[in-house]
C-alpha cells in the first residue's frame, strides 16, 4: 500500500514538472517573439540589428570582461599591424545588410551614445 501512494506522489510530481516546463516553453516562445518584434522596431528606426545584439552581448558580459576583450583586441590588431599582415586602415568590414562600413556604424553609435548622455543629464 505504501508503494502505491509513493508512486502516485512521484507521478504527480512528474506531471507538475512537465506542466511547468510546458508553460515555461510557451513563455520562452512569447519572449522570443517580443524580442524579435522589438529588434524589428529598432531596425525601422534606422538602427543596425547586428550592432544592437553586439551591444547587448557586451552589456551582459560586464565592464571587466568587456575591457579585457577590448584590450586583447587592440593588442591583436597592433600585432597584426606590426607584422604588416593586415592593414586595418585599408580594410573595410561590412557588418550589415545595409552595406555600411564599421566606421559609419561606429560614428552612428557615438551619436546615439551622446544623445543618451545628454538626455540623462537633463
Amino acid at each position: 500500500m505504501g508503494e502505491t501512494a509513493m508512486e502516485m506522489t512521484s507521478q504527480q510530481k512528474l506531471f507538475n514538472h512537465v506542466r511547468s516546463l510546458e508553460r515555461l516553453e510557451e513563455a520562452k516562445k512569447d519572449a522570443a517573439a517580443d524580442y524579435n518584434e522589438r529588434l524589428d522596431l529598432a531596425k525601422k528606426d534606422g538602427f543596425d540589428a547586428d550592432v544592437i545584439k553586439w551591444v547587448l552581448k557586451r552589456r551582459k558580459a560586464g565592464d571587466g570582461q568587456t575591457m579585457t576583450f577590448d584590450d586583447l583586441t587592440a593588442e591583436y590588431e597592433e600585432a597584426l599591424r606590426s607584422q604588416k599582415t593586415m592593414q586595418f586602415d585599408d580594410t573595410k568590414v561590412i557588418i550589415s545588410s545595409g552595406g555600411r562600413s564599421i566606421e559609419t556604424t561606429a560614428s552612428e553609435l557615438a551619436e546615439v551614445a551622446e544623445s543618451f548622455a545628454s538626455d540623462s543629464m537633463q
